[in-house]
């Protein structure tokens, strides 16, 4: 989960057949990665961690 840093950037990356989201925070990059390879939209980033 993400803590409540201030986001610089998202990208989503695609490895093969695998997408995952890059979150570059504050001194820190962290990657989600997605169960079942498939990419989601949620309307709030805090329903994206959950």
């Amino acid at each position: 989960m993400l803590e409540d840093f201030a986001i610089k950037s998202m990208a989503i990356i695609g490895q093969g057949s695998d997408p995952n989201l890059e979150i570059n925070i504050q001194g820190a990059s962290k990657i989600l990665l997605t169960g079942k390879a498939q990419i989601c939209q949620w309307t709030t980033l805090h329903a994206s961690a959950k």
